[in-house]
């Protein structure tokens, strides 16, 4: 029990630390305090999620690895703000999987999404699902980000290539159907009467 209340306490300490150097400005400081607390067998999801987060500001190389930090940690109590940045990086490094699992725990596959949710999010999200053949849920969230942002470009125009690639797959389709329906057609040979 006493190990427990310890880590609490030296992550408690931990965030407020790099909470006070983030204000200040100094993100690499508030970066290099949560890495020194994140040190342990098991680092709190928040933590991790907070981690990550400064890592995107200051524009780290290394942000898809600790992307999966946040993902691997459970993030029970990450924010839906930390889930949303997770899952756009993981949109960038072409992890759709992992991207689509961190959207979804921001909650973007709900009915009703958080008005907090920015377009960027919900375009993204969509992309990850149609590059792993969800393209009718990817549909349903472009059309629901469209009523939300009713002119966002990025949503127009992936809605737009997911229609087109979904008439390019149906005609692709009908065209394997032919060639198939052809092959079966067998010719047969037709006997000519003989002239007598």
């Amino acid at each position: 029990m006493r190990s427990s209340v310890n880590q609490t306490e030296r992550e408690l300490a931990a965030f407020n630390i790099a909470w006070s150097y983030s204000l200040l400005g100094d993100h690499e400081q508030a970066f290099a305090a949560l890495s020194n607390a994140l040190d342990v067998a098991s680092p709190s999801p928040l933590l991790a999620a907070l981690h990550f987060e400064i890592a995107v500001r200051i524009r780290r190389k290394d942000t898809s690895e600790l992307a999966r930090r946040v993902l691997l940690s459970g993030g029970e109590h990450a924010p839906p703000n930390s889930w949303r940045l997770v899952g756009r990086t993981f949109v960038h490094a072409r992890c759709w999987s992992e991207a689509v699992q961190a959207f979804e725990r921001a909650g973007l596959g709900e009915l009703r999404v958080a008005a907090t949710v920015e377009a960027a999010s919900l375009n993204d999200y969509a992309v990850g699902l149609a590059h792993l053949g969800r393209s009718n849920e990817a549909s349903a969230v472009l059309e629901r980000a469209l009523q939300r942002f009713a002119n966002d470009p990025r949503i127009e125009a992936t809605l737009r290539a997911l229609q087109r690639q979904r008439a390019d797959e149906v005609t692709a389709v009908e065209a394997d159907l032919f060639q198939l329906a052809a092959r079966q057609m067998k010719p047969t040979a037709m006997s000519l009467p003989e002239a007598a």
